[in-house]
């Protein structure tokens, strides 16, 4: 699927188990891993970015709170 969009691929291996997600990337002899990365980011959702409002009620009123309050909030409530 991606050989021809990034060429400087080799081989994908999924090495996933039971403690944890690992996908291992060859590169061909003699390929620029910089330019392989550039490509995987501009061609896959290896990076994404999102925005979160992090809105809770706080004594009865809204407030946008940080992830550390946040999270205080939920112990409290706990």
């Amino acid at each position: 699927m991606f050989e021809k969009l990034i060429p400087e691929i080799a081989d994908i291996r999924d090495e996933s188990d039971r403690r944890g997600l690992r996908i291992v990337i060859e590169l061909k002899k003699g390929a620029d891993h910089k330019v392989a990365m550039n490509k995987l980011f501009r061609y896959t959702s290896l990076q994404s970015t999102f925005a979160v409002a992090n809105i809770a009620l706080v004594e009865g009123r809204p407030e946008t709170l940080n992830i550390k309050q946040l999270l205080n909030c939920f112990i409290k409530h706990s």
